[in-house]
C-alpha cells in the first residue's frame, strides 16, 4: 500500500472537513442576533420562505439568527423577559418599531442584570425618524434613496419597448407610483429626480388607488404597497416591487424588478456597517437590496443600465 499516495488523496478531503468542523464550531458559539417578529408576517410568507430568508441572512453575517415571535395577549413586560430567557447575552437584539416600548423595557432590565455589551436596535419606519433614547440605535428605511433609485430604474425599464407591446410610444405614457402609506415631498421629489436621471421626460403620477390606473397609459409601473392588479390582470407594463417576498417563482413576467426592505435585508446592511457608526442614539439610514429578476428581462443592455453604480444616486 503505497501511503504516500494515499496521503496525497486524502489530506487535502479530511483538512477541508475540519475546517468546515471549526467554522462551524465558530458559527454556533458566537452570540446570537436576535429578531423580535409577530405571528403576522409569519403566516404572510410560511415557515418554509421564512427559514430559508433567515439562513441565507444567517450565514451572511456569520452569526445565528433567531426569530422570537410576540403573541398578541403577551404584554411588554412578559416579553421582555421571554427574550431574555431565551438567551441572557446576545451580540443584537432587533425589534419593529411598534416594539420600541418593549425594546425599552429590554434595555432596563438587561442594564440593570450587569449586560453591557448586547446592542439594540429598533427598526424604525420610512417616515418615521424617532428622537433619541438610551442605549438604542434606530434603523430607518432609507427611503429617499430607494425611491431615487426606483425612479432611475423605471425610466430605464420604459424603454423597453418589447414590454410595451409598442401600442404606444413611451413619450405618451407616464410612470406611476403605488403606495399605501403618505409618501412626503422629499420622497416624491427624490423618485422624479431618479426619472430625470434615468432619462424620462413624460408625466409621473403618485396613486394611492391602484385601480383608477388603466394599464394601456402607462410606461412603467413602481408598487409600495398593493399590487394585486398587477398580479391578476395579464399585463405588460413593466412593474418595480417594493416587496419582502424573496421567491422569485411567484411573480409574474411583468415584475421585472424586486425591492427587498425586509428586516433581514435591514439586518444584514446595519451589521456590515463600521463599528464606530454603531453608537447609541445613532440613526441608521439603510438602503434596500434592488433585485433585477433576469428571468422576466431579456434585454441585456437595460441589465446592464440597471446595474450600474450610478443608478444608486
Amino acid at each position: 500500500m503505497d501511503i504516500k499516495k494515499i496521503a496525497e488523496n486524502y489530506i487535502p478531503l479530511i483538512s477541508f472537513i475540519v475546517f468546515l468542523s471549526i467554522l462551524s464550531y465558530l458559527f454556533f458559539l458566537r452570540p446570537p442576533i436576535i429578531l423580535v417578529s409577530d405571528v403576522y408576517v409569519h403566516e404572510i410568507y410560511g415557515e418554509h420562505e421564512e427559514r430559508m430568508r433567515n439562513f441565507a441572512s444567517s450565514f451572511s453575517v456569520f452569526r445565528q439568527i433567531k426569530v422570537i415571535r410576540v403573541p398578541e395577549d403577551v404584554d411588554s413586560y412578559s416579553m421582555a423577559e421571554i427574550i431574555q430567557r431565551n438567551n441572557a447575552s446576545p451580540f443584537c437584539v432587533f425589534f419593529p418599531f411598534r416594539y420600541q416600548e418593549i425594546a425599552e423595557i429590554y434595555r432596563d432590565e438587561i442594564t440593570q442584570n450587569g449586560n453591557k455589551t448586547t446592542k439594540i436596535f429598533v427598526m424604525a419606519n420610512k417616515e418615521k425618524v424617532p428622537s433619541h433614547a438610551e442605549r438604542i440605535i434606530y434603523t430607518v428605511s432609507d427611503a429617499e434613496r430607494d425611491y431615487y433609485r426606483a425612479g432611475y430604474c423605471a425610466a430605464i425599464l420604459s424603454r423597453d419597448e418589447g414590454a410595451l407591446n409598442n401600442a404606444q410610444r413611451n413619450s405618451e405614457r407616464y410612470i406611476a407610483f403605488i403606495y399605501d402609506r403618505d409618501i412626503n415631498d422629499r420622497g416624491k421629489s427624490a423618485f422624479e429626480d431618479g426619472l430625470l436621471a434615468g432619462g424620462f421626460s413624460g408625466k409621473s403620477r403618485f396613486s394611492f388607488n391602484q385601480e383608477s390606473l388603466r394599464p394601456n397609459d402607462l410606461a412603467c409601473v413602481v408598487v409600495d404597497g398593493p399590487a394585486d392588479l398587477f398580479f391578476q390582470s395579464p399585463t405588460d407594463v413593466p412593474v418595480i416591487l417594493f416587496t419582502w417576498l424573496e421567491n422569485e417563482d411567484y411573480f409574474p413576467n411583468n415584475i421585472k424588478i424586486r425591492i427587498d426592505d425586509s428586516p433581514y435585508t435591514l439586518i444584514c446592511r446595519t451589521l456590515k456597517l463600521p463599528k464606530k457608526s454603531l453608537i447609541d442614539g445613532a440613526v441608521l439610514k439603510i438602503p434596500a437590496d434592488f433585485h433585477i429578476l433576469k428571468k422576466t428581462l431579456d434585454n441585456k443592455k437595460l441589465i446592464n443600465e440597471l446595474s450600474a453604480r450610478r443608478v444608486i444616486g
